[in-house]
């Protein structure tokens, strides 16, 4: 008898819509297409085949990255806002500073004695 694996997590899996391709992939597939087709024909026209093919893989290899790129079950644009914010907007070394709860507490509580007297 033929078993088939079904997977505990459901949330991991991909609702596909066509050819086995999700809809994130078809509309960065899509893209890749629509940018790159006119750079290789205009290519094409002015210098030879093979370089303006190099040149519609360049355009169209940032489009296939976010289509198909995980890390940790995140998209690549979420990997790389978390990148440029941990690299260049937070700060390199931050201070470890503590509020004591009962510090706090206590100032409270003699804010209001000074204010009820």
């Amino acid at each position: 008898m033929a078993y088939t694996a079904i997977p505990k997590d459901m949330s991991r899996v991909r609702t596909k819509i066509v050819m086995g391709l999700t809809q994130r992939q078809l509309v960065c597939f899509g893209s890749a297409l629509i940018t790159g087709l006119p750079v290789f024909l205009t290519l094409r026209s002015i210098i030879s085949a093979d370089i303006a093919t190099l040149g519609f893989i360049a355009v169209c290899v940032p489009f296939f990255l976010l289509a198909m790129y995980e890390r940790d079950g995140l998209p690549l644009e979420r990997v790389l806002l978390y990148f440029v914010r941990v690299k260049y907007l937070r700060p390199k070394a931050r201070a470890y500073r503590i509020c004591n709860f009962y510090v706090v507490l206590g100032n409270s509580r003699v804010r209001l004695i000074r204010k009820v007297r």
